[in-house]
């Protein structure tokens, strides 16, 4: 009766303990069973991985093969083609030179990359001028800017370039702030006005010196695509290259004679400074070297032409061929 009763109240106990168990409650044979199936799974997802490895080298190395075939294809090519250019050349004679047309090779045209920080402030120097003797006195007051030698540049072509499209802009228009004043009826400033006066600018020393620097830039191949196009439109705004019945277009010989004058420039500009500092005055008060600077401009744009006809014109910007044409226009 006794052991009765105990495993009465064992299996009461059990039955009441499984009635109370929590919910999500696994017995722990289970766990062996939940363990077997992620490692299966596991190993499923390795075998899964390794084969996507396996199909993306298999791939790779069928794109390798067919560039390689490719590429040998190519240079039987071009062997077949150098072997049968040789055995032409020696049947045949070689063809007459064409004649010379007065352009010379392809000139590279580039986009200007981004300035050094030293020309970076110079051209933040520049742009800050409010007037165009101010900017020629801000060039001169940099040590080599206009009379450093042409191997040893201070000015680039950008700084070339917002030079004389803001000298350019100040002697053509007003500057906003003067037409502020006007149209609120304040004092017209008059000092700023004769800052501003074309013929001061052109007749300035140091106008001229900057045209020499800009030309010997040109001749060096530092002239990009824009800045090419924004000196000439300045140029042609300035109004100082003398008319083509004066100066014939030649573009053959426009860099020797735009070096010639350059230097002929420089040469009158040193000759009048040394008067002056003797005690002399301008020949019959005005600039000397005038005629020989409106020459040098003249072989300028003759030398910007002669670039463009053998340029690759993609470099150039839809902006930038309609400055060029209206300039030369």
């Amino acid at each position: 009766v006794n052991t009765h009763q105990q495993s009465s109240s064992r299996n009461a106990f059990a039955s009441s303990a499984s009635r109370r168990r929590p919910r999500g409650y696994v017995a722990p044979q289970s766990y062996t069973c939940l363990r077997e199936a992620a490692s299966d799974s596991a190993a499923v997802s390795k075998k899964k991985a390794k084969s996507k490895k396996k199909s993306a080298t298999k791939t790779k190395s069928k794109a390798k093969a067919k560039v390689s075939a490719k590429s040998k294809v190519k240079q039987e090519a071009v062997a077949k083609s150098s072997n049968d250019s040789s055995d032409d050349s020696i049947s045949e004679a070689p063809p007459p030179p064409a004649p010379s047309s007065g352009i010379p090779k392809a000139h590279v045209i580039r986009r200007t990359k981004m300035s050094p920080p030293a020309n970076r402030q110079l051209n933040q120097g520049i742009t800050k001028q409010e007037t165009a003797l101010d900017i020629l006195a801000f060039l001169s007051s940099q040590k080599g800017a206009l009379t450093a030698k042409a191997n040893e540049p201070v000015l680039n072509s950008v700084n070339f370039s917002t030079a004389f499209h803001r000298i350019a802009r100040y002697t053509n228009f007003q500057p906003q702030h003067q037409q502020n004043n006007q149209r609120n009826n304040d004092q017209f400033d008059a000092e700023q006005a004769k800052k501003n006066d074309r013929s001061r600018v052109l007749t300035d020393p140091r106008f001229a010196l900057l045209v020499c620097s800009a030309a010997d830039s040109m001749l060096q191949g530092d002239f990009g695509a824009r800045e090419m196009s924004n000196t000439v439109w300045a140029i042609a705004k300035l109004k100082v290259t003398p008319p083509q019945t004066v100066l014939p277009v030649d573009l053959e010989n426009s860099p020797t004679k735009l070096k010639e004058n350059s230097a002929q420039v420089r040469q009158m500009i040193i000759e009048e400074a040394k008067n002056r500092r003797q005690g002399g005055a301008a020949k019959s008060g005005q600039a000397n070297w005038i005629p020989a600077l409106s020459a040098t401009l003249g072989h300028f744009l003759d030398t910007v032409s002669q670039r463009l006809l053998s340029a690759n014109p993609n470099v150039f910007s839809m902006q930038e061929w309609a400055n060029l044409l209206w300039s030369f226009a």
